[in-house]
């Protein structure tokens, strides 16, 4: 099924804590900071966290939204107060 595919797409090593941050997200980063505009993110459909985790690197507080329950148990594990997470 779809949902099948979704899961383990989402859940592979691809797009774990390890993976390098999208391009477009580092991008955006470096702007903001040159900016001097507020550390604040959302990242929608978070995954494993690849970005989640550069951005509370960066010093951002992350909103990581993603329905995936599998997705959510990994995000929590970045224990972190500048984390906020969302089902849905």
């Amino acid at each position: 099924s779809s949902t099948m595919a979704w899961n383990e797409y989402t859940m592979s090593d691809v797009n774990g804590f390890d993976a390098l941050p999208e391009k477009m997200t580092k991008a955006a980063v470096s702007l903001i900071k040159q900016d001097h505009l507020p550390l604040v993110a959302i990242d929608i459909g978070a995954g494993k966290g690849r970005d989640t985790k550069y951005l509370l690197s960066e010093g951002f507080k992350v909103l990581a939204i993603d329905k995936n329950v599998l997705a959510q148990a990994s995000l929590r594990q970045l224990k972190t107060d500048k984390l906020e997470l969302q089902v849905c």
